[in-house]
C-alpha cells in the first residue's frame, strides 16, 4: 500500500540544523540527533520491519519525491513529525538503540559499586588506611582507567543523543576520582622506591623497611620533586612523608660530613693542628652515614687525618 502526503509547511518552527541523507542509516541517525530539525531525503530508503518510533521535538521530514518504505509500507513527500509519530520498523530501531545503549551503560555503572565485578577489582587496589595493594601496577591501574575512560565517553555521548535522559553517575565520579588517586599514589610510591637501594623496596603494601640506604645518585632535588601535597591525610601518606623525611636526613648528614672533613684539608693536605677529640667527632658523624660509598671515602680521609694527627705527637 502506498500513501502519499502533500504538506505545505513552515519550516522555521522546526529548530535545529537540516541534514541530507541518502541512506537509511543517515536517516535513523538523523531522526536520533537532537540537533536536527529537518532531515531532507535524496534518495529512495527501506527498513525491514515495522514497530513504533517515539520522537520528543518537532521534526521535518521532506521527502522530495522519493520514497520511504518501512516493512510492507511506504510513503513519499513531506511528513511531519511531532511528539509520538508511528512509523514501523525505523521506531522499532530507534528505541531498542536507545533502550540498549541505556541499559549496557546502566550495567556498566552496577558493575562499578562495590559488589560489582570492577567495583571489587578497585577496592582490592588499596586498603581502610590507604595502603596500596602489593600487587599492585600500573597495568592493573591503567586497564582500570581506560574502561572508566571509555565509559566516560559513553556517558557523553548518551547524553548529547538524549539530552533530557537522566543518568546516575554520582557513583561513577566518585570511582573516577578514587581511581585517579590511586594511580597518583602508585607513581609516588614508585618514586619514593627509587630514591631508596633495593630490593626489597622500602615501602610493599604496608610493609615499610627499617634498614633503608639511599641510592647513588639521589639528591635534595630528586627528592623534593616527589610531591605528596595533593594527597589527603591517611596511614600511607604519613608513612611516604618518613621515608622522604630519612632521605633528606641521609644527604644532609653526607653534606655535612664531607664540609666538615673538606674543613680539615688546604688543598690535598691535612690542616696542622687538628685535634684528637675533632677527629673523634668527625669519625662519628661519618659512621652514621648509611650509603656505602660516601662512607668509604670519607673514611680514606679520615684515616689520613689520623696519621697526620699521630705524626704530630
Amino acid at each position: 500500500m502506498w500513501i502519499r502526503y502533500y504538506v505545505t509547511i513552515d519550516s522555521t518552527v522546526f529548530d535545529g540544523q537540516t541534514a541530507d541523507v541518502t541512506t537509511m542509516a543517515e536517516f535513523i541517525e538523523a531522526v536520533a540527533n537532537p540537533d536536527i530539525g529537518i532531515i531532507s531525503v535524496q534518495a529512495n530508503l527501506t527498513a525491514a520491519t515495522i514497530n513504533i518510533l517515539r520522537i520528543d521535538r518537532p521534526l521535518l521530514v521532506q521527502g522530495n519525491g522519493y520514497t520511504l518504505t518501512f516493512g510492507n509500507n511506504g510513503f513519499s513527500g513531506c511528513i511531519v513529525f511531532f511528539m509520538v509519530v508511528l512509523l514501523g520498523g525505523l521506531g522499532a530501531y530507534i528505541e531498542n538503540k536507545y533502550k540498549n545503549e541505556r541499559n549496557e551503560i546502566e550495567q556498566k555503572l552496577l558493575s562499578l559499586e562495590s559488589s560489582g565485578s570492577i567495583g571489587k577489582v578497585i577496592d582490592s587496589f588499596s586498603d581502610d588506611l590507604g595502603f596500596l595493594s602489593k600487587s599492585l601496577n600500573y597495568q592493573r591501574v591503567s586497564s582500570i582507567n581506560q574502561l572508566l575512560l571509555k565509559l566516560n565517553e559513553q556517558i557523553h555521548s548518551f547524553k548529547k543523543k538524549y539530552p533530557r535522559e537522566k543518568l546516575k553517575t554520582d557513583q561513577f565520579e566518585a570511582i573516577s576520582k578514587q581511581c585517579n588517586i590511586i594511580q597518583q599514589k602508585l607513581i609516588v610510591q614508585n618514586s619514593v622506591n627509587e630514591i631508596f637501594q633495593s630490593p626489597p623496596p622500602a615501602i610493599n603494601g604496608s610493609t615499610v623497611r627499617k634498614d633503608i640506604v639511599i641510592e647513588y645518585n639521589v639528591d635534595i632535588k630528586t627528592i623534593d620533586s616527589i610531591n605528596i601535597d595533593i594527597f589527603e591525610e591517611d596511614n600511607w601518606k604519613r608513612v611516604i612523608k618518613g621515608l622522604l623525611r630519612e632521605a633528606k636526613y641521609q644527604i644532609k648528614l653526607i653534606n655535612h660530613a664531607e664540609e666538615v672533613i673538606n674543613d680539615c684539608y688546604s688543598g690535598d693536605k691535612v690542616k696542622p693542628n687538628i685535634s684528637k677529640k675533632k677527629y673523634e667527632e668527625i669519625n662519628k658523624l661519618v659512621n652514621k652515614i648509611k650509603r656505602l660509598s660516601d662512607k668509604v671515602v670519607l673514611k680514606e680521609k679520615l684515616k689520613e687525618i689520623e696519621r697526620n694527627i699521630e705524626l704530630s705527637n
